[in-house]
């Protein structure tokens, strides 16, 4: 949960949904910790897609980008 355990966290204290006039119960802080596990998985799994795609964007533009120019350079640095 890394980063972000925080939000778990918060699930034990009297404010963990906005209110501050009582005193939490078990049962409100299960509910609130299983919400806020799914609310982490997913982000994760969000989080992960983003690093993918921008890591595949990184390499296809890498990869344009040499087969451009390496043999420019080539041609450039060929000794006669």
């Amino acid at each position: 949960m890394g980063d972000r355990y925080y939000e778990l966290e918060n699930c034990k204290y009297n404010d963990y949904d906005g209110k501050e006039s009582t005193k939490a119960t078990e049962t409100e802080i299960k509910k609130c910790e299983e919400e806020k596990k799914t609310m982490l998985i997913q982000s994760r799994k969000v989080t992960f897609k983003q690093d993918v795609l921008s890591g595949a964007i990184r390499g296809i533009v890498f990869f344009v980008v040499l087969l451009i120019h390496y043999p420019k350079f080539m041609r450039f640095t060929k000794k006669d």
